[in-house]
């Protein structure tokens, strides 16, 4: 920063004490269960504590970890023939997924699968889920790292698995986006 920008910021502040009764607590560090780390103009984001409380939930914490959140293969449906598994259980556990999203994006496509089986949800909705929490085991320090770049280009980046539901034959379609160092918006949707 240049100093006028910093004298601006003081001045701010100065103006903000005067109109409002507060206390200046420094960098942050923790908001809404998320972890921010800031050191040198860099900023990381991530859930790794609540990461770890989910795993501990759910009784995963010696879970042996895996590769990927999903078998590419596995398809899904509303009748599998498997048994069916205690629905507020998992309920439950894609609950607490959905929100370990908002710092983990490489979760975002399997976990909105999964939640369309909430009602029906069965040993195989279960079992991948599972495979969820073994993923996050392996990448339990994962999260989303903005930093300072010189090449400030937009990426985008986009996929579909065309009539993908073996229910109602539609597609899930996903896609995120990148502007400097970090990724900003993403979305997976039916």
């Amino acid at each position: 920063m240049t100093g006028s920008s910093k004298e601006l910021i003081e001045e701010f502040k100065g103006g903000m004490k005067e109109a409002f009764e507060m206390t200046d607590l420094g960098k942050m560090s923790f908001f809404l269960g998320m972890q921010v780390q800031q050191d040198r103009g860099e900023v990381f984001v991530t859930q790794e504590k609540y990461a770890k409380e989910i795993l501990r939930k759910f009784k995963m914490e010696e879970c042996k970890p895996i590769a990927t959140p999903m078998n590419q293969k596995e398809k899904f449906s509303n009748e599998d023939g498997a048994e069916k598994v205690d629905e507020k259980l998992y309920k439950s556990l894609i609950g607490c997924l959905m929100y370990l999203i908002a710092t983990r994006p490489d979760i975002t496509y399997v976990v909105s699968l999964l939640s369309r089986y909430m009602h029906c949800a069965s040993e195989i909705h279960f079992k991948a889920a599972k495979r969820i929490l073994r993923y996050i085991k392996g990448t339990i320090g994962y999260g989303v790292k903005f930093q300072p770049v010189k090449d400030f280009s937009l990426y985008g980046y986009s996929d579909s698995d065309w009539a993908g539901s073996n229910d109602d034959m539609k597609s899930t379609s996903g896609y995120c986006f990148t502007f400097g160092s970090g990724v900003f918006s993403w979305h997976s949707k039916k």
